[in-house]
């Protein structure tokens, strides 16, 4: 995998070892002295080593494949931090299409519920880290197969705890 890459009728072509034509929603275009990103029109850094950068979206509109792609770009080994619980068939078939865009640039941490247990693994073991997604680890903390007891205002200050050890970790 090279820093390369060109940019063919809105289609990421990354070159290297391994060829994949990814259609994205967004177009992004990379890599001007391997630290700029093109999302849209307007060029954002790449985060700082220990940095953190928020993808935000709509529901199905792209987000994780944009991840995926700037995450690739930050390192040879990524993280994969997947918090999604299996619950349904829908579900089933959305993990199995994250799963098959992802290659063996990747490892995967579990994590629908303790990611901040995960995440020093991870750094240790990766160059860079996706945590997809907040969303699902917060509903997974609130509403999941092992989500949190106590009182709206008990579970209010144990999210607030997790997210800020996650934060730490």
């Amino acid at each position: 995998w090279s820093q390369e890459t060109c940019l063919k009728e809105g289609t990421i072509v990354p070159t290297g070892d391994r060829e994949v034509a990814i259609q994205a929603q967004q177009q992004v275009v990379s890599l001007q002295g391997g630290n700029l990103f093109y999302y849209g029109k307007e060029p954002f850094p790449m985060a700082t080593k220990g940095g953190i950068v928020l993808v935000l979206g709509g529901a199905r509109s792209g987000k994780s494949e944009f991840a995926e792609q700037y995450v690739l770009h930050a390192g040879a080994v990524c993280g994969y931090i997947a918090t999604a619980e299996i619950l349904d068939e829908e579900m089933r078939e959305r993990v199995r299409l994250h799963q098959a865009r992802r290659g063996r640039r990747w490892i995967t941490f579990e994590a629908p519920y303790d990611a901040e247990r995960v995440l020093p693994d991870a750094g240790a073991r990766t160059d860079a880290i996706l945590f997809d997604d907040i969303t699902l680890y917060l509903s997974n903390l609130l509403y999941g197969k092992a989500a949190l007891q106590g009182s709206t205002t008990e579970k209010a200050a144990q999210v607030a705890r997790r997210l800020g050890a996650l934060v730490d970790a």
